[in-house]
């Protein structure tokens, strides 16, 4: 069953990406946007997407007009991340993220799920 919700947690984070990769209006708010993709970088960890969680993560952790609650929790997850792997990756992460913007980000992020990519 948690197997199930995490499945289910990783589709809906995708879709909101994918809905609002696809929009140029701000009928979504950017929140939103965040939640989701916390949420994609807790599926990105529970597949051993080491990389792509740790990018995101530091993506959460540099914009500054991402909430409270969702930074907190970003940080939380990238000082839990940071123990675990090489500090290559992290430092990798911070540099990647410094030169991302949100619309950046999310074209990222639907690439690295695409069926297309390499």
């Amino acid at each position: 069953m948690v197997e199930m919700t995490q499945a289910l947690s990783e589709i809906y984070a995708l879709d909101v990406l994918r809905s609002i990769a696809a929009q140029d209006d701000s009928s979504v708010g950017q929140q939103e946007v965040y939640a989701a993709m916390l949420a994609f970088a807790g599926a990105c960890l529970e597949r051993d997407m080491t990389q792509t969680t740790a990018d995101t993560l530091a993506y959460l952790l540099q914009d500054p007009v991402v909430n409270t609650r969702i930074r907190d929790d970003a940080a939380e997850a990238f000082a839990e991340l940071s123990s675990r792997i090489c500090p290559r990756v992290i430092l990798d992460a911070q540099a990647f993220a410094d030169g991302m913007n949100l619309k950046s980000m999310l074209a990222y992020l639907l690439e690295v799920v695409s069926p297309d990519s390499t």
